[in-house]
């Protein structure tokens, strides 16, 4: 049997209910469409806790008048994989507080991909050749193309060393802002 609209009040989450509606109104005319929807729908085992669930609808029977008259669908439950994404962003979050707590310039690259940025604190952004859109996901001789090729090679040596040994002892000067910092 169908599902009245007033029932999907009690299950599916108040920002979701009128594109819900929406959908049920479409299929109610027939309407030949294929749609994937996102949407929250209630626990009851957990009150105040949502299911955040994929749902995939497609024609599936038509009448001889080419009306639509049955719909498929698939429907996947992404709960689990919301809440590991909201952790690891209150994760990243917390890590990027940390590191732009740290007084001295912290960096990450990635060694899968060319020795990318993908991670700088506060720190760097302090330098005054430092673009703030020419570091994340971009090489030393990208971000600092005014920087000499010597000493972007040199760093390119001190970052392979770290890999090979899984360390790196070494002291680096930078003059900022008249003030000499060693790190």
């Amino acid at each position: 049997g169908a599902v009245p609209i007033k029932s999907l009040v009690e299950f599916v989450h108040p920002d979701d209910l009128q594109m819900m509606k929406d959908l049920v109104n479409r299929m109610r005319s027939h309407e030949d469409f294929t749609q994937t929807v996102y949407l929250r729908l209630k626990n009851s085992h957990k009150p105040g806790e949502w299911y955040s669930l994929q749902m995939f609808v497609i024609p599936m029977l038509r009448t001889p008048q080419g009306k639509v008259s049955v719909y498929t669908g698939l429907v996947r439950d992404n709960t689990r994989w919301i809440k590991l994404m909201q952790q690891q962003e209150e994760n990243n979050m917390m890590i990027n507080t940390f590191i732009n707590m740290v007084p001295c310039l912290f960096y990450m690259k990635d060694v899968d991909n060319d020795l990318r940025y993908v991670l700088v604190n506060e720190q760097a952004y302090k330098w005054p050749s430092v673009d703030r859109d020419k570091i994340i996901g971009h090489t030393d001789a990208e971000a600092f193309s005014n920087i000499d090729a010597f000493d972007i090679e040199l760093e390119r040596a001190h970052d392979l060393e770290t890999i090979e040994k899984g360390y790196l002892e070494y002291d680096i000067t930078v003059e900022m802002n008249d003030e000499k910092r060693t790190w």
